[in-house]
C-alpha cells in the first residue's frame, strides 16, 4: 500500500456557526492522505491506475465552497466524494485547519481530522 498526499492546500471559505463567518470567511489549509495501491500505475506509468492529485485538489476546493457550520461536515463530504471517485482507496485521512478562527484567545488555528 502507498499514499498519495495533498499537503497544505490553501482555500478561502465561509464555514462557521457565527453569522460573521458566513459574510467574512477565513483561510483554511487542508492536508489529505489517500492510501491506495498504485504499484500497477507505477509499473505501467499510467495515471488512470492511481489517485490523481489534480482531481483530488479540485474536489476539495469544490466541497470547501459549499458553506457549512462545521468543518467536521466538510471533512466528511470530502471523504465521501473522494471515496466515490477512488473506490479502491483503502483509507482516506483529511485534516482541515481553520486559520485565525474567531475566538477570544491568541489562537493561530483549529483543526479537525477524520479518517474514512
Amino acid at each position: 500500500m502507498a499514499i498519495v498526499s495533498i499537503n497544505n492546500l490553501k482555500v478561502y471559505a465561509y464555514h462557521g456557526c457565527l453569522p460573521e463567518e458566513a459574510m467574512v470567511g477565513t483561510n483554511y489549509r487542508i492536508d489529505m492522505d489517500i492510501h491506495i495501491d498504485f504499484e500497477q500505475a507505477a509499473i505501467e506509468d499510467n495515471l488512470d491506475l492511481t489517485a490523481d492529485y489534480v482531481v483530488i485538489a479540485q474536489l476539495i476546493k469544490e466541497e470547501m465552497a459549499v458553506r457549512s457550520k462545521l468543518i467536521e461536515t466538510v471533512a466528511r463530504r470530502i471523504i465521501l466524494r473522494t471515496r466515490e471517485t477512488y473506490p479502491k482507496a483503502e483509507k482516506i485521512k483529511i485534516t482541515i485547519y481553520k486559520i485565525n478562527p474567531p475566538a477570544e484567545a491568541d489562537l493561530h488555528s483549529v483543526s479537525v481530522s477524520m479518517e474514512g
